[in-house]
């Protein structure tokens, strides 16, 4: 029995949270991932699908950020 290519990479170590909790944590992961699946030490499919739920949390940054960006200024313009 043969062993693929994609069973025979090894598996990534586990991501501490800290790391995709900003903008630029997360564009590091997603860097990461491409480099690894270039490489071969990631299977293509895993990647994808890890990039798209990295994808998901990058929005769900921006939206927070620009919810703080909108409250600083809707309490300047309260203030005027």
């Amino acid at each position: 029995m043969s062993t693929s290519k994609a069973n025979s990479v090894s598996p990534r170590p586990p991501i501490q949270p800290s790391r995709i909790g900003t903008l630029r944590g997360v564009r590091r992961e997603m860097a990461q991932l491409y480099v690894d699946a270039r490489a071969g030490r990631e299977n293509p499919s895993t990647a994808a699908k890890l990039t798209y739920m990295l994808q998901a949390i990058q929005k769900c940054l921006e939206a927070e950020r620009i919810e703080e960006r909108i409250s600083v200024l809707e309490t300047k313009a309260a203030d005027d």
